[in-house]
């Protein structure tokens, strides 16, 4: 008699699973990719609908042919970098070549497996030329907003150096110091542009203020410092409705508090004042000091830079002193012309 002796093992559950996922790729809606050497092992209908082939006829055509000449080697190495196993993953854009020879813009990110003991990419496409054109588009919308804003704010700039033409180009400079002790203490491009742009709004307020007062040579009386102190409130009431994406009616407002209190109009302390006021009170105190005026002759920058530093700390922001001693006589920064 012969005996036989085997195994029945029931793939029933694992042939659906693998269904399953089959299915589940096939019917995505990324594109999805498998890459042995340099060439298509294979490739899901979305991934060659995002190139325009018929179905199956990307399989075993060379990754060259997927790539723009100009972005292939850089393609390539990302690609040969993970294989390799110098890098886990990659993740990157370039302009693909779609099969009827016009261009798209193509994100990939790719991955290294093993089949059969070969290394091989395993990765996901998608069409991202209509997400960067919607990307330009916005961007250069934002620019032609921010272009206007600024001319906006030099128009009120160039308003107020009508009422008090002794000042010409006072904010404008202060707007310039601060964004450079801005950037000294490690802000970032836009929190620089804001401050530039407070800067040059800081003394909307004295619009409201009668021109002889801010004009007279002499001492004010104490009436008339009333008056000019008033310039900081009012500025506030003439931004507050204005919705810029920086705090700059507040800042506007806040320019002459002092850390100790001792400021103006609310006598707020510390850090109940904002840093974008803080900043502007040390370049309008350095401005204002280096410049001449109507009741006096420029006093020099040197003695503007003793006044902050035997400020720093109880009028001045020390961090914001600090900077800006720096920025002068370490790094050899001129108040702009």
């Amino acid at each position: 008699a012969i005996a036989y002796n085997g195994v029945v093992t029931d793939i029933t559950e694992r042939q659906e699973a693998e269904e399953r996922f089959r299915a589940l790729v096939e019917q995505s809606l990324v594109g999805i990719f498998m890459l042995r050497g340099r060439k298509v092992y294979y490739a899901n209908p979305r991934a060659e609908a995002i190139y325009g082939y018929p179905e199956g006829a990307s399989h075993g055509k060379a990754v060259k042919d997927f790539i723009a000449r100009s972005d292939q080697p850089r393609v390539l190495e990302h690609m040969t970098d993970v294989v390799t196993g110098k890098l886990e993953h990659a993740q990157f854009q370039f302009e693909g070549r779609h099969h009827d020879g016009h261009s798209i813009m193509i994100g990939a990110h790719v991955t290294r497996t093993t089949i059969d003991g070969q290394a091989m990419l395993i990765g996901v496409l998608q069409d991202i030329t209509e997400k960067l054109h919607t990307e330009q588009k916005i961007k250069a919308y934002t620019h032609q907003l921010e272009t206007a804003m600024e001319g906006t704010v030099q128009a009120i700039s160039y308003m107020v150096e009508l009422r008090d033409p002794y000042t010409s180009g006072h904010e404008r400079r202060v707007g310039e110091i601060a964004a450079a002790i801005a950037a000294e203490m490690g802000q970032d491009e836009g929190f620089q542009r804001a401050i530039q742009l407070i800067g040059g709004l800081h003394d909307v307020g004295k619009i409201t203020v009668p021109a002889e007062i801010l004009s007279k040579p002499g001492r004010l009386s104490a009436i008339e410092y009333e008056i000019i102190k008033a310039h900081a409130e009012q500025g506030y009431e003439i931004l507050k409705s204005i919705q810029f994406p920086w705090p700059v009616a507040e800042a506007v407002r806040q320019h002459h508090e002092r850390i100790d209190g001792s400021g103006y109009p609310s006598g707020l302390k510390g850090e109940a004042i904002i840093l974008e006021a803080r900043i502007i009170s040390v370049a309008d105190v350095i401005e204002s000091m280096a410049s001449h005026r109507p009741y006096r002759p420029g006093i020099g920058i040197d003695v503007a830079l003793e006044e902050i530093e035997r400020g720093a700390g109880s009028a001045y922001d020390p961090d914001v002193t600090a900077a800006c001693l720096r920025l002068f006589r370490e790094k050899g920064y001129e108040i702009p012309a």
